[in-house]
């Protein structure tokens, strides 16, 4: 059975499938999943940017010398999001982490995106600890005159993480589909391949000279169709090379018996076929037209007798 080419070729073709089909599921959950997580991530981070920008007026009156602000601090150790207060200038009023300096020599891009459209998200690595960051920034105050901006940003470590756990979850779940439609696909084709196998087994022994070789095939389709079909054919054949011998025999037997009454006969005879070959010719014959003992079978007539009146 494993070394049937067939078989061979219906796991490769369901291999690619289940590797193509993997691929593709696995990235379009991991897309799926990311734009979900995202986008909880960063309404959730808008909630907190929209928190801070309420207590503008409160903690702008603390000046930049005051960081960690007390209460950010908690909000961060709690929610684990940062949180920064700036002027329209970028500079920091109040924030959570006492990290970082003023931004107002390099404004981040989801400040200068806040700026123009009065929400900026930027996803970039944390300056201190290197971790991707997800940032989202809220414009206080109109696009004209600005007042400042209210920035969350959180570690999309924990996104990261989930989403490779979702990528190991679907490979082992496809792994274990996959195991389950290999050993389907053999029992599938486990049941196309033996008869096949059986089919071309008889049809060797009926080349053999075997004409009714046993085949049993019970599938119950059109495997059984076929093999029931290739059976009576074979039977048929038996019936009509039985038929052939038994009228060869009774033809070698007439002939047997025809060849003696006609080799007792006194008168010469000679049989001939429509191209003028002789066919037979009684000892009387051979001794009267003088012609040789053997080999006269198949012969033209005027090569072997030359005598006028036979030819008339």
């Amino acid at each position: 059975m494993w070394k049937s080419r067939l078989l061979w070729r219906f796991f490769a073709v369901y291999a690619i499938l289940i590797a193509v089909s993997a691929t593709v599921l696995i990235s379009i959950v991991a897309t799926q999943e990311r734009a979900v997580r995202w986008n909880q991530l960063r309404n959730e981070l808008s909630q907190a940017a929209m928190l801070l920008g309420q207590r503008q007026d409160q903690l702008k009156s603390l000046g930049s010398h005051n960081r960690p602000e007390p209460s950010l601090k908690n909000f961060e150790a709690q929610f684990g999001i940062r949180l920064t207060l700036t002027d329209a200038d970028g500079q920091i009023l109040a924030d959570s982490s006492s990290s970082g300096d003023d931004l107002a020599d390099s404004m981040p891009p989801e400040l200068q995106q806040a700026a123009t459209a009065e929400v900026g998200i930027a996803e970039r690595n944390d300056p201190d600890t290197g971790a991707p960051m997800l940032h989202v920034a809220l414009r206080l105050g109109n696009a004209d005159q600005p007042t400042g901006f209210a920035r969350a940003a959180a570690p999309m470590t924990d996104l990261n993480r989930h989403l490779e756990d979702v990528r190991r979850t679907i490979t082992i779940l496809v792994a274990a589909f996959s195991v389950v439609v290999l050993i389907a696909t053999y029992a599938l084709v486990t049941r196309v391949v033996r008869p096949l196998q059986s089919m071309n087994k008889a049809a060797q022994q009926i080349s053999s000279g075997n004409l009714t070789p046993a085949l049993s095939v019970e599938t119950g389709d059109e495997l059984q169709s076929l093999a029931d079909s290739f059976k009576a054919m074979s039977r048929q054949l038996d019936l009509r090379v039985n038929q052939l011998n038994a009228k060869n025999r009774d033809t070698r037997e007439t002939s047997e018996r025809l060849g003696t009454v006609l080799g007792a006969m006194i008168e010469g005879v000679v049989a001939i076929d429509d191209d003028q070959r002789i066919l037979f010719a009684n000892r009387a014959a051979v001794n009267m037209f003088d012609l040789p003992g053997r080999d006269i079978t198949g012969r033209p007539l005027v090569e072997m007798i030359r005598h006028p009146k036979v030819h008339e």
